[in-house]
């Protein structure tokens, strides 16, 4: 879901521009797991006239919910999924957005001619 996420912001949103950024907040709680994926500065945004593959995979991905919102400013992801009876630690989900940012990070973003 958010190498989705990336993949998209690269190609087309906040990443696909040099000024561009993507903010990622989260939580957990009570064994959840809340994160907003905030995109701003990118290409002038409008919602999709039609589901798209990426937008019904992160849907369908999200065993819990996920929201997007299209407006002006860029687009904005709300996901919140129930975490694994597997012992997830604040540090290992931290460390696994962290290498999500790194790989967003090394994505070269094309000239602007």
């Amino acid at each position: 879901m958010l190498h989705e996420l990336g993949t998209n912001a690269a190609k087309h949103g906040a990443l696909s521009v040099s000024a561009g950024t993507v903010a990622i907040r989260w939580t957990v709680h009570d064994r959840r797991l809340k994160l907003s994926w905030i995109e701003r500065n990118g290409p002038p945004v409008k919602a999709p006239s039609r589901r798209g593959f990426g937008n019904t995979l992160i849907e369908r991905t999200a065993s819990g919910t996920a929201q997007s919102t299209f407006d002006r400013d860029g687009v904005r992801w709300d996901i919140e999924l129930p975490l694994l009876d597997q012992a997830y630690t604040t540090s290992t989900l931290r460390n696994n957005v962290s290498a999500l940012a790194r790989k967003t990070a090394a994505i070269e973003t094309p000239s602007e001619n």
